[in-house]
């Protein structure tokens, strides 16, 4: 037998699947303390429906930028009412050396990429042909 939320998950559409997923996303960015390019260990997010959250879950945590993701069930804390988007994403801020390393190897991808795309455009000026 399947349980009722599997089952809420099982007949879930496709498209509110994601709809909810864009949502958490968004939720989370505006949450989220530090800047997004600074990856963070985890984020623990408190949901009406874990099993869409679990099942995209590699995609939450890339779009966080969270090493690990916790996925809680408000309905094994309390006894709510239920909503449709989810409550509440909780960021854990503890930033460690290989993460500040990491952040910081980023900054300098982007500041690289940004330099180039300046160059590439200045070389490619009417004044340069």
């Amino acid at each position: 037998m399947v349980s009722e939320p599997m089952s809420v998950f099982l007949r879930t559409p496709l498209a509110d699947q994601v709809q909810y997923i864009m949502d958490l996303v968004v939720l989370g960015r505006k949450v989220r303390p530090v800047k997004m390019r600074q990856p963070l260990a985890e984020a623990c997010v408190y949901c009406w429906n874990p099993y869409v959250v679990k099942h995209w879950a590699k995609d939450v945590r890339e779009e966080l930028n969270v090493k690990s993701l916790t996925v809680v069930d408000w309905r094994d804390l309390c006894n709510k009412p239920r909503f449709s988007t989810p409550s509440e994403v909780v960021f854990d801020t503890n930033l460690t050396p290989e993460l500040i390393a990491e952040g910081e190897q980023r900054q300098q991808e982007r500041e690289k990429r940004r330099g180039r795309s300046l160059l590439e455009t200045l070389d490619n000026s009417p004044d340069k042909r």
